[in-house]
């Protein structure tokens, strides 16, 4: 009998044992025939915190209907994304008009863009509330309910907005007035700029701009490498998403704006949106969308364009209007002797696109389709530096009446340009190295070598020169604010990003 006894203690033990194995695997944890260790080594506390950051809540309300919803951009490690389902997020919504008053509503879950070497995917959390709602918290992992703060879309409605990729260690300013003008000329409503590190001129610059109403600028996204749970990660996160979160800062600006706007456009600065004869770009897409009613983005074509570099614009003491009438120019041909689908950027009806990237959007509404646009309406200069600069075609602009428009609106300010450009840079101290980093960083280079590659980040490449010269720099760069969390699961943190602001150092940000 004690035998038998024995014998079912032991199958006991071993059927506990299995369980816990099995409890441990989807708890993330390498399965044991994989890592060779005994199962006693999974008893052992977790070397590594899981990471789940909040980045920011859009509170959508219909008041006429009574209805509303949120919208929650998060960045989540990979591997706990198969997890999300069994940690369970939720929100909870409170209204005090309410039958009841506290009540959990559905949540979906939908990634939004996963690149194959980053460890981290972009994700969006969507609860319908069904009912207008006074407050919204949410639940991850079993933790306590944690209110997010929540940011409410602008009411105002706006034609086209441009969504323009994260600067760090932005320097170029003679491009940025170029292109703040050309947008001026051509109705653009906004212009929307993350900034990670500016040159403090540039920044006040910027500001200018803003008071205008034309330009709002935003902190681009950075997430903290430590946790207040006592155990660090061990690599920095905002390495491992593609171009330290720039496709973050895309989505934050599709989602804020999605209600608002008629158009978006996601450029770079060095992408000049242009019509032929500079007519207001928001009629000519707006044409357009009404006879393709099934558009929810079109993809505009490029041509290989050339700027002149800041450091000969310096030297030659050339005026704005010089740089226009004789230094922007474009290669007619350059989209003939291109794949037009690898050298677009797009711009979208937001109401119909979910996630977009730079060059295509990822996910559209059942129905709708992306769509070339007609590079005779519209297209984009790549301002790139190209040595075929004498076989290119200078830019049919009135030059003048664009730098009496900029003069004037800097006087507005009560600004000098005189002073003012003596304060700006000189030259452009650090894009050699960082175009580099960008090229040989490229998911799209060397496919087959992909799996081995790390994720595209500037964190990964070797520009010690550069580094040394950006700790020599006075900088504005972005700070974010955050809050961490508990969760009930073992290892998992909940970072949730509070605020964003900027401040100015003797040091600028780069990675």
């Amino acid at each position: 009998m004690y035998k038998y006894q024995i014998f079912a203690a032991v199958n006991l033990v071993g059927i506990l044992l299995l369980k816990f194995n099995i409890f441990l695997l989807f708890d993330g944890r390498e399965k044991q025939q994989q890592s060779g260790k005994s199962i006693f080594s999974l008893f052992k506390r977790p070397t590594q915190i899981e990471q789940i950051f909040v980045l920011r809540t859009f509170l959508y309300s219909n008041w006429k209907e009574k209805r509303s919803s949120t919208i929650t951009l998060l960045n989540v490690q990979k591997h706990l994304l198969d997890r999300l389902n069994w940690f369970s997020a939720k929100c909870l919504v409170h209204s005090a008009n309410a039958l009841f008053p506290t009540w959990e509503v559905p949540s979906k879950m939908i990634v939004l863009h996963n690149v194959g070497q980053c460890r981290l995917v972009t994700c969006a959390l969507i609860c319908p509330h069904g009912r207008a709602v006074d407050e919204v918290v949410f639940r991850f992992a079993g933790s306590k309910p944690i209110k997010f703060p929540v940011s409410v879309p602008p009411k105002k409605k706006v034609s086209l907005l441009l969504c323009m990729g994260r600067v760090f260690f932005f320097e170029q300013w003679h491009m940025f007035i170029t292109a703040m003008e050309l947008y001026r000329l051509q109705r653009v409503d906004t212009v929307v700029a993350y900034i990670m590190s500016v040159h403090p001129a540039i920044y006040e610059l910027m500001q200018m701009y803003a008071r205008d109403g034309l330009l709002k600028v935003r902190a681009n996204m950075e997430m903290p490498s430590d946790t207040a749970h006592g155990t660090a990660t061990r690599y920095n996160p905002n390495s491992e998403t593609e171009w330290n979160n720039q496709v973050v800062d895309l989505h934050d600006c599709l989602y804020e704006h999605r209600d608002g706007a008629e158009f978006i456009a996601f450029l770079d600065w060095d992408d000049l949106l242009i019509s032929p004869t500079f007519k207001p770009l928001p009629g000519v897409f707006r044409k357009f969308a009404a006879y393709n009613a099934d558009s929810a983005t079109f993809l505009v074509a490029r041509y290989q364009s050339y700027l002149l570099d800041l450091e000969s614009f310096s030297e030659e003491k050339y005026t704005l209007r010089t740089l226009w009438e004789r230094w922007l120019l474009f290669d007619k041909q350059s989209l003939q002797n291109m794949r037009q689908k690898v050298i677009g950027k797009i711009v979208v009806r937001p109401k119909f696109a979910e996630s977009v990237n730079y060059h295509n959007a990822t996910k559209l509404r059942d129905g709708f389709r992306e769509i070339d646009f007609p590079p005779i309406d519209a297209s984009i200069l790549h301002l790139r530096l190209n040595k075929t600069i004498y076989t290119m075609d200078k830019l049919q602009i009135d030059g003048a009446q664009l730098e009496r428009t900029f003069l004037d609106f800097v006087r507005r300010h009560n600004k000098s340009m005189e002073a003012f450009r003596d304060r700006l840079p000189k030259r452009e101290s650090a894009i050699g190295d960082f175009l580099h980093c960008y090229l040989a960083s490229t998911p799209d280079k060397d496919r087959a070598k992909n799996l081995k590659r790390k994720c595209p980040s500037v964190h990964h490449c070797p520009i010690n020169k550069t580094k040394i010269e950006l700790t020599e720099q006075e900088c504005v760069n972005n700070v974010n604010i955050w809050s961490q969390y508990h969760s009930n699961v073992r290892g998992i943190a909940i970072s949730v990003l509070e605020r964003s602001t900027f401040e100015r150092t003797n040091k600028c940000k780069f990675s």
